[in-house]
């Protein structure tokens, strides 16, 4: 029997020899064997020993297929140096690796990573099939692309399951990252994602049917906003997201009913996923089921708009700030309960409640602060029951307005309020 000594003494040089594996950039060996080219003799495949020259000007796409070939012949990755790569070509990887830097670089100013230059607006960038992932790289194209009106390819596009996206730029593209129309990217992995400036959109996901898993990835228009959501989702089956952010979009967070083949809703939960001077927070149009913890809403209108009559909503521990709307507004819902929640406004605006009821089946309003900017509560006839507990309403406007019906059915108490309503 191993001693725990000698078990932690194997695993060390087990780890090392990982290490040595995973690091083909430092620790590149020359052929191997007899027979074995260049290429692939230290369990890669290197794109800059089949042709590209990564000067950002020579046409490498010739290159990068060969490897791509190359790797699936050999059932090993395709590692690309860094450089910037010219392509004018759509590439498309299936049950592959194409992996850059190791670590670090996606989100520095100064993009230290190899680069894909995307000289085409034809195809996607990159089509990720089942099982492909990709590591490790930027994918650029030029600020200035005439891309059309609309309905432009995107830098990657997810058209198989179980892929896996992590410490990835994408810069100036039309749409980031895309369910290809015929896509099932179900069990998707991303992670450690910068997306610079689309002109459109940043992530669209859906038909994803089973757990997909979405972690720190940032969506950022610092040129001007952009003309769709950050992050726009369709179905998706328990899908987790955590520590997303959306800066200047048109919409932070849109939540659309799915209504091709095979789509449908989302359900899921979001954990820190929040926004900065967007027009909009969350947008949920449909019958979705979300649970939002812990995220700072900071937008120019409505932080959050719900518009589905089986539409369930849980937020809680947030805080949400808006300027031009009501903060949250409920057009028409099943279920929507806010909890432990700190409401603001930059200036005051008596016009606007921060929460206006016109239509929901259960409001819960618990534990929250509203502070001396707005009216508190507007509740509308369309609201069936309502329970407003524990609350502070700092205003001197009226904290509660009250339209509903005698058949509504309402708990309010133990609110504390500057009117002494």
């Amino acid at each position: 029997m191993l001693s725990r000594r000698k078990l932690i003494q194997n695993a060390a040089l087990i780890a090392g020899t990982l290490a040595v594996a995973e690091a083909p950039d430092a620790l590149a060996a020359p052929a191997g064997k007899t027979g074995t080219p260049a290429a692939i003799a230290s369990g890669y495949v290197d794109v800059s020993k089949l042709g590209a020259i990564g000067n950002g000007v020579h046409d490498d796409t010739d290159a990068f297929e060969k490897a791509i070939r190359e790797s699936a012949k050999t059932n090993q990755p395709v590692y690309v140096p860094r450089a910037i790569y010219r392509l004018t070509r759509t590439l498309s990887i299936a049950n592959q690796l194409l992996m850059g830097q190791f670590a670090g670089g996606w989100p520095a100013d100064t993009m230290p990573m190899p680069t894909l230059m995307i000289d085409h607006l034809t195809g996607p960038g990159i089509v990720v099939g089942a099982g492909a992932s990709i590591h490790g790289i930027a994918i650029e194209y030029d600020i200035n692309a005439k891309f059309p009106s609309e309905n432009a390819p995107p830098a990657i596009s997810l058209n198989g399951n179980g892929p896996s996206i992590s410490s990835v730029r994408i810069q100036y593209p039309y749409d980031g990252i895309m369910t290809a129309p015929e896509g099932t990217p179900g069990r998707s992995r991303m992670s450690d994602i910068f997306i610079v400036s689309p002109k459109h959109s940043g992530l669209y996901l859906t038909k994803c049917y089973d757990v997909s898993q979405l972690r720190n990835i940032e969506v950022w228009c610092n040129i001007g906003f952009s003309t769709g959501p950050g992050f726009h989702f369709g179905r998706n089956d328990d899908c987790a997201l955590t520590d997303l952010f959306a800066f200047q979009c048109q919409t932070a967070y849109l939540f659309e009913t799915d209504t091709d083949k095979g789509g449908g809703r989302f359900y899921g939960s979001l954990s820190n996923c929040s926004s900065d001077a967007c027009s909009q927070g969350y947008v949920i149009h449909g019958d979705h089921q979300l649970n939002i913890a812990a995220s700072d809403l900071v937008d120019h209108f409505t932080s959050m708009e719900i518009d589905g009559e089986n539409a369930s909503v849980r937020i809680g521990d947030s805080v949400l700030q808006t300027n031009g709307a009501a903060t949250v507004h409920l057009v028409n819902c099943a279920s929507f309960s806010v909890s432990n929640c700190r409401f603001l406004r930059s200036f005051q605006v008596p016009a606007h409640h921060f929460i206006h009821a016109e239509k929901c089946g259960s409001l819960t309003v618990n534990g929250c602060q509203f502070p001396t900017d707005s009216p508190g509560i507007q509740l509308d006839a369309g609201v069936q029951r309502a329970v407003i507990t524990n609350n502070i309403f700092e205003a001197t406007f009226p904290h509660l307005t009250d339209n509903t019906t005698a058949a509504t059915k309402k708990v309010i108490a133990q609110n504390v309020s500057e009117d002494g309503s």
